[in-house]
């Protein structure tokens, strides 16, 4: 019963963005008043507002961490945006729906495979899928489609944000970072195999496929 109790924090964000009533920041807010009084009240552990300060502390140290890597990927996008990769109004490249079937298709695989990784290897914390988002949006997808091909953006993610996750699961792991990256190469080279089948299918569902002509 505690457990379910320790859990509720969680399981009242995940039920409130699942009822699609609340926009996220809503349901972090809810999040988080459903956690103060657990934390009061009923943690595990003492928790005065010593501890309180702390964990705040450490929040803010985190914080400030990662911000400087969404804040750089955000200048990415806006620098490219800027420069005319995304000049339509729906924040996309100009004139997308106008390309023919196969600049669409090479924009498509562009976007999930070359800049979307890139950017989540370089900046990390979704910045890749939001400008995969930016990039195929103009595309006239559905959203769920939209959201298979921003997932397919992630498929370097061992190494995102600049390889910052691995670092971190190579200290609790006790391996050295290098040899846990070469050995992250593994399962990611596996599963690309399925990453493109999930590919291909949902652009064959988008009406993007390649043609018989152009295979032959």
């Amino acid at each position: 019963m505690m457990y379910l109790l320790w859990s509720l924090p969680a399981l009242t964000v995940i039920a409130a963005i699942a009822s699609g009533r609340v926009n996220t920041t809503m349901a972090a807010a809810l999040g988080l008043l459903a956690a103060l009084p657990i934390a009061l009240l009923a943690a595990p552990a003492p928790f005065a507002p010593a501890q309180l300060a702390v964990a705040l502390e450490r929040g803010l140290w985190i914080g400030w961490i990662i911000t400087p890597y969404i804040l750089g990927g955000l200048l990415f996008w806006q620098m490219a945006a800027q420069n005319g990769m995304t000049t339509g109004p729906t924040g996309g490249p100009p004139d997308a729906m106008r390309l023919d079937r196969l600049a669409r298709r090479r924009l498509l695989f562009f976007a999930c495979f070359l800049v979307g990784p890139f950017a989540e290897s370089a900046t990390g914390f979704g910045v890749g899928m939001l400008g995969t988002v930016m990039l195929i949006r103009p595309l006239g997808l559905k959203p769920r489609e939209i959201m298979v091909f921003a997932l397919l953006s992630q498929t370097l993610i061992p190494w995102g944000a600049m390889g910052s996750g691995t670092l971190l699961a190579s200290a609790y792991a006790r391996v050295p970072a290098t040899q846990l990256a070469l050995y992250s190469m593994v399962p990611v080279a596996l599963l690309m195999g399925i990453w493109l089948a999930l590919y291909w299918r949902t652009a064959a569902r988008a009406g993007l496929s390649a043609l018989a002509a152009e295979l032959g």
